[in-house]
């Protein structure tokens, strides 16, 4: 009825009796199961003081169980079939029985007659005669009614542990799910392409009159990837200011790149680039000033 570990529920159920102002003395262990218990773990864990079914009936009422099945070679599997084991005892004990049962009866039947649960016929039994038992109404009823409650208690007690379960269950069916946003990647930023300076065409104009000067700034650039240079004068030699001037087409792509790359030798800000005349074959062009520092 319980399952495998019937522990926990036992524990429910005496936590519900005994909230309700019933003490329980004994709690009796039947079953197939019932001997693999450990009697002192299992009253220990369920709260309750336990007595085997099978030590009680070895104990008090082996006797029964002979009546039953005489050959001690026999077993009688009253641990499966406690109630109906009992229901005997209980009826056996209370009807006018024409012989007590003692150790110093000696009965034997005219007739073999098979025995409860399949064993072997009744032959000679020192001590017991089996009694000829008739069950009336009232006894069936008793018993019936004991089982059904018995049944109904142990199974409505299990049921309590589930009914927070129930409750959570309402709760979800009330609660609408509230929908999840839908997360739309951002797009990636479209890679620019590297810029090849060994590919662009670069003029030098030394525009502040120091000879030697605008080869020592092809020196720079080349140092930084640049390699397509020519050098040349300026049409003057009063540049204050270093100048940079770059083709139309691509003057946006270049404008970053030249600038930074200058960084070291001078300052030029990005709004003061330049565009070439669409007639220079150049790329780029740099007029060299006062302020661009090289290296002597």
């Amino acid at each position: 009825m319980f399952g495998s570990d019937p522990r926990e529920q036992l524990k429910l159920l005496s936590d519900h009796i005994q909230g309700q102002g019933h003490k329980i003395n004994r709690l009796i262990l039947s079953g197939e199961l019932a001997p693999q218990i450990r009697q002192d773990l299992f009253t220990k864990e369920v709260g309750i003081w336990t007595n085997p079914l099978e030590k009680i009936v070895q104990n008090f009422y082996l006797q029964y169980l002979k009546v039953l099945v005489p050959n001690d070679q026999d077993s009688v599997p009253y641990l499966s079939y406690d109630a109906c084991f009992g229901a005997f005892i209980h009826d056996y004990e209370q009807n006018a029985l024409s012989q007590p049962l003692d150790q110093h009866t000696i009965a034997q039947e005219e007739a073999p007659k098979p025995s409860l649960f399949g064993a072997k016929p009744m032959t000679k039994s020192p001590g017991l005669k089996a009694p000829s038992v008739g069950i009336g109404k009232r006894d069936v009823f008793i018993f019936l009614f004991s089982f059904i409650f018995s049944f109904a208690l142990i199974w409505g007690s299990s049921q309590l542990k589930m009914i927070p379960s129930f409750g959570n269950l309402a709760l979800l069916k009330q609660t609408t799910p509230t929908p999840e946003p839908t997360t739309v990647p951002a797009a990636s930023p479209t890679p620019t392409p590297a810029i090849d300076r060994a590919k662009l065409k670069v003029k030098v104009l030394n525009g502040e009159g120091t000879p030697g000067k605008a080869g020592k700034v092809a020196t720079y650039l080349k140092e930084r990837g640049y390699s397509d240079i020519v050098t040349a004068n300026a049409d003057s030699f009063d540049f204050k200011q270093t100048v940079v001037r770059i083709q139309k087409d691509k003057k946006e792509s270049l404008s970053g790149l030249v600038v930074a790359d200058l960084a070291d030798a001078t300052t030029i800000s990005l709004d003061k680039v330049e565009e070439l005349e669409a007639t220079e074959t150049a790329d780029i062009i740099i007029v060299m000033g006062a302020d661009f520092k090289t290296t002597e």
